[in-house]
This record gives C-alpha cells, sequence and structure tokens, in this order.
C-alpha cells in the first residue's frame, strides 16, 4: 500500500491551520484505529469506522464541536482518495452546538488545552517530492 498518500493529501491543502488540524486529528484517528489511516482506504466499512472514532472522542472527553473538527480530516482524507464516508445523521456528527459562554478561560482549561495539543503533536511533512 502507498503509504505517501497522506502526505499528498496535505502537500495539497494551502492554509497552514487547516493541514495541522487535519494532520493532527488523522494523527488521533490512527491511535483510535490502530492501524495508518491509509488501510481505510475504499473500504465499505470507512462510514461506519469514522462513526465509531467519533463516539470514541466523546467518550474521551471531548466536546460535540471539538469532535467534530477532529474527526473531519478523517473524512477529507478518504474523500480525496475515493472512499465515500457514508454515516447515519442520528450519529450527530455535524451539529454544531452553539457555545453561550460568556467568561474567560480558567487556568486549568487552558492547561487542558495544551495537555491535548501535545497528545496530537505530529511532525511537519517535508517539501521534498
Amino acid at each position: 500500500m502507498d503509504m505517501g498518500k497522506l502526505q499528498d493529501f496535505l502537500e495539497g491543502i494551502p492554509s497552514p491551520n487547516t493541514r495541522k488540524a487535519y494532520q493532527n486529528g488523522i494523527k488521533k484517528f490512527e491511535e483510535f484505529y490502530g492501524k495508518p489511516i491509509e488501510t481505510l482506504i475504499k473500504s465499505p466499512k470507512a462510514g461506519k469506522t469514522v462513526e465509531k472514532f467519533f463516539a470514541w472522542l466523546k467518550e474521551h472527553g471531548y466536546t460535540q464541536n471539538s469532535s467534530r473538527n477532529i474527526v473531519n480530516g478523517t473524512i477529507q482524507f478518504l474523500k480525496f482518495n475515493d472512499t465515500p464516508v457514508k454515516y447515519r445523521r442520528s450519529s450527530g456528527m455535524y451539529k454544531t452546538e452553539i457555545s453561550n459562554r460568556d467568561h474567560f478561560l480558567t487556568i486549568t482549561e487552558v492547561q487542558e488545552m495544551a495537555r491535548r495539543e501535545k497528545q496530537l503533536k505530529l511532525p511537519k511533512p517535508s517539501s521534498e517530492h
């Protein structure tokens, strides 16, 4: 299997912030899945696997909106590689929760965000072709 597909996908994303978000989400997906994401290309179970990943994120304390954003990189990678990602609407995967937060973050919340960011770190893709 061509493991360069992930690098090709990431190199084609013009926004560095989107690239980083997708890269981090795919790393988290591979942690959940236990295999490289490329092994899911052309799988008829891609949608069900993505649904399970979304549920796993929620079970691990990620909010609805964070879970949705993390899953998006996996979905876009699979679509980029012509793998349909069919999921049940009832999964709530693309439901956005409106935040009514009207206060500053606490130190504990910032520390938790930093801890999760460190868990998702991936090396930058090389620019060599």
